[in-house]
């Protein structure tokens, strides 16, 4: 015959049990909703650094057809018409250089926007003398500001890697 005494020390097993695979499935559950969340974070930051890296990819190549169409502009093969497209279309990329700007404000340090801002700075700078020289009809070479901004580039893009690649920020 079994005692009450059995009995309450097999209740307190019974119940001591569920109290340990309650806590244990607790843990994992928490582990795992920590895990999921931590790889969806990384995943949404790596796709914001790399829509920031096309961006700035299509900022650079339409200030290389811009130069290209300024340098044709100031000896007179293109006409103002067909030039005012590529100061456009750098218009448009101007303006989305901002969205990069903010994809990398959001998924790095903020040390890359700063490189961002002093690379399309020095775009500007290009950008605005070769429409000026290519207004006047004359051609200095803008190589010197050419070389700083690849630079700029440079540096912006290995900055960006080392942080598509460190975990966190």
């Amino acid at each position: 015959m079994t005692t009450i005494i059995e009995v309450i020390d097999r209740a307190v097993l019974v119940g001591l049990g569920a109290l340990i695979s309650g806590v244990a499935t607790y843990v994992v559950t928490k582990s795992v909703h920590f895990h999921e969340r931590k790889t969806q974070t990384l995943e949404k930051r790596q796709e914001l650094i790399e829509k920031a890296c096309i961006e700035i990819e299509s900022y650079s190549s339409t200030i290389r057809l811009l130069l290209t169409n300024a340098v044709l502009m100031s000896k007179g093969e293109i006409g103002s018409e067909q030039f005012i497209e590529y100061i456009q279309k750098y218009d448009r990329a101007s303006d989305n250089i901002n969205n990069a700007k903010t994809w990398l404000r959001l998924s790095t340090t903020g040390e890359c926007e700063i490189l961002l801002d002093d690379y399309s700075d020095k775009v500007d700078v290009i950008a605005d003398n070769a429409i000026h020289q290519a207004e006047q009809r004359k051609w200095v070479s803008l190589d010197e500001d050419i070389k700083a901004s690849n630079e700029a580039k440079k540096e912006l893009f290995t900055k960006i890697k080392h942080e598509f690649y460190s975990e966190g920020f």
